[in-house]
């Protein structure tokens, strides 16, 4: 009887310790959270594309999936174009 006496006023003390954990989201235990959790600063993704200049495929590879995909992640990207015309 002792020991589960024990054991429920161990587990009353930790619940609310566990609660104010989620509230505080583990700031101050050094854990990361939202306001930490930065990506870092790196290196853009180096893209080449190799297209040929007056071909109606390129054209449309250019501006119906690379423009779209540059516009949506220009931050991360450097593009490089490089033209063939024969």
């Amino acid at each position: 009887m002792n020991f589960s006496r024990k054991l429920i006023a161990i587990i009353m003390c930790l619940v609310p310790l566990f609660v104010l954990l989620i509230l505080f989201n583990y700031s101050f235990l050094g854990l990361p959270n939202q306001s930490t959790n930065q990506r870092a600063k790196t290196f853009p993704v180096l893209i080449t594309v190799f297209y040929e200049a007056l071909c109606p495929d390129s054209k449309y590879f250019l501006s119906k999936q690379m423009l779209p995909a540059f516009k949506l992640a220009a931050s991360i990207m450097d593009v490089k174009l490089v033209p063939y015309v024969r």
